[in-house]
């Protein structure tokens, strides 16, 4: 039925023999890792909404500022407060035991940071289980709305094929989403619904809907520009879709401002470009850091001018600046994680998915970040310590292994460069594209 509705005129081309099989698969990967996985990460976002539903606090972010550890800080907006405790609220009735769940969390970050999720919820009964299962299956409502979208701006049926058996099994969501527990998904959903809307010729709603999926993760901010002058008419059009875009984000921010103004630095630049000052950074560290910065102000200054001058199909050109915009966004950042990538996916897969050599490179280009980025226990098979706390925890990382016998920081580094020159090769690939589609018109 939801294919059909997807695509009415061609449903019976996506029909095969083992569709039913792959899709009920893909489904009971996602309720096992849902249930059973669980990382640091998904405490923190749960337990300050759990402060709201449960026990009256507003003023969350002044309660972070005055009695959590020194020298943290809080990066999720008040809408991502505000979603997690309506979630939390509905679920309530058979969620039982999650709110003490998170006041023992909060009890602890109050105390020190922690970054072993196993003393959150020991011991294990069936309803950990439950509770996690619970806080996570939005993000599959999230997922399935993403797939539906991406299928109704694929052009051609058998390129939305690959999207759909691609998404089925995207190692980056399965892993940032269903065993991080991260949020992710929900922004990427709200990004791509904006786009299709401005597609689709209602480009002020769409340039909100952008604007709210700002207000879950800030990644989204950098596109509110570059989508409105390639969109807007004229000056005036532009001033007004890019208001529209910044508006909700705004608000957000004026909540946090007032709250906690410490705190509120912290929702304008994305988490992974605010590092702790080095006492002693190296020369090389230094350089490194501003040819990055430089590169990505010069790289921000020339998709502001395609997206003002360009005169080429508007899919085209939203999709493939969008696309620049986010991976260069993440490949120059000085934190890379491989969970940040759900955002950047689907817009990978929507302007490459036509060529033949895309899904091997994205093959090699998943494998590259996950090797490594991926690299300690919390981020492996300590993700599973619901299911054996002991086991799980004390399992040595691939990483542990390789190191006795050879230096893992010499994979980990090879494997960087191949995830940096990937990123920079579908940048380069984006820019030929758009371009060489200008040259075609004029």
């Amino acid at each position: 039925m939801f294919l059909r509705l997807i695509f009415p005129q061609n449903f019976h081309k996506f029909l095969s023999p083992n569709l039913s099989f792959w899709l009920l698969l893909a489904l009971v990967i996602r309720f096992f890792l849902m249930a059973f996985t669980i990382h640091p990460d998904f405490f923190f976002i749960h337990m300050f909404p759990n402060l709201l539903v449960s026990h009256g606090v507003t003023n969350v972010y002044k309660i972070f500022e005055d009695y959590l550890y020194a020298g943290n800080s809080i990066y999720y907006s008040p809408p991502v407060m505000y979603f997690f405790s309506a979630v939390q609220f509905i679920a309530s009735p058979i969620n039982i035991g999650f709110s003490q769940l998170m006041d023992k969390a909060y009890a602890i970050d109050t105390t020190y940071i922690n970054t072993d999720p196993t003393i959150y919820f020991q011991p294990v009964t069936r309803s950990t289980y439950l509770n996690f299962f619970l806080m996570k299956f939005p993000y599959l409502l999230f997922e399935v709305a993403l797939l539906a979208i991406l299928l109704r701006l694929s052009k051609k049926w058998h390129e939305a094929r690959k999207i759909f058996f691609i998404s089925l099994f995207n190692p980056i969501v399965l892993y940032g989403t269903y065993m991080f527990g991260q949020f992710d998904i929900i922004p990427t959903t709200l990004l791509m619904l904006g786009i299709y809307l401005i597609l689709s010729g209602k480009p002020a709603f769409g340039m909100l809907v952008i604007g709210i999926a700002a207000t879950f993760k800030n990644f989204a901010l950098i596109l509110i520009l570059p989508i409105a002058l390639s969109v807007g008419a004229n000056l005036r059009e532009k001033l007004k879709l890019s208001l529209y875009g910044f508006l909700p984000f705004v608000i957000s921010y004026l909540i946090v401002l007032v709250q906690a103004p410490s705190q509120a630095i912290y929702m304008i630049i994305p988490k992974a470009y605010i590092e702790k000052v080095q006492l002693n950074p190296s020369v090389y560290s230094t350089i490194s850091k501003f040819v990055r910065y430089i590169t990505l102000i010069l790289n921000y200054g020339v998709i502001l001018a395609l997206a003002n001058f360009l005169k080429i199909d508007k899919t085209t050109k939203i999709l493939g600046l969008s696309t620049i915009a986010l991976l260069a966004l993440f490949t120059f950042s000085p934190i890379v994680l491989f969970h940040y990538l759900t955002i950047v996916i689907p817009l990978l897969l929507l302007f490459f998915i036509q060529k033949k050599w895309f899904i091997a490179v994205f093959s090699i280009f998943i494998i590259s970040i996950a090797i490594f980025k991926n690299w300690t226990r919390i981020q492996q098979l300590g993700l599973f310590a619901p299911l054996d706390n002991r086991f799980f925890t004390e399992t040595p990382a691939t990483s542990e292994i390789i190191d006795r016998i050879f230096p893992y920081t010499y994979i980990s580094s090879t494997f960087y460069v191949t995830f940096f020159l990937i990123s920079i090769f579908l940048i380069l690939v984006s820019y030929k594209e758009i371009i060489f589609q200008a040259r075609q018109k004029s």
